[in-house]
């Protein structure tokens, strides 16, 4: 069985910031501390966190939605979950829509953990003025 991950999140920073956070392996370094590969095109791979974290871009509309075939490196082997962002202006930054289905079961309670601690704090203290 899988399981879905659905939030909302607010940014006291532009939607082209917090976009350049998710979506290129500069910001994404920056933001999460971590060695990023990332092909910031549509069909590009993305890599994170020593390998942890394997990802094909499917959708790139610039500050505005990202759409991505994530993997953990633990996952039964061939499974891929979908990653959405979406971004909003709001009157003093970003609100951020965020979307991930196909969890497996057993991997959730981390997975939703490690969205936590690894990227909301981390962009929420990136981005306090």
């Amino acid at each position: 069985m899988y399981k879905s991950l659905r939030s909302t999140h607010h940014f006291a920073a532009a939607p082209s910031v917090i976009y350049n956070m998710l979506a290129t392996a500069e910001g994404h370094t920056a933001m999460t501390g971590a060695p990023t590969e990332m092909d910031a095109t549509v069909g590009g791979a993305f890599s994170g966190f020593g390998g942890m974290l394997s990802a094909v871009n499917l959708e790139l509309v610039p500050n505005k939605r990202i759409v991505q075939m994530w993997r953990a490196g633990d996952w039964p082997a061939g499974h891929h979950s979908t990653v959405t962002y979406e971004l909003s202006p709001s009157a003093d930054g970003t609100t951020m829509a965020f979307t991930q289905t196909g969890i497996p079961d057993a991997q959730f309670h981390d997975i939703s953990h490690g969205w936590q601690e690894h990227y909301w704090d981390k962009m929420t203290a990136a981005t306090a003025k």
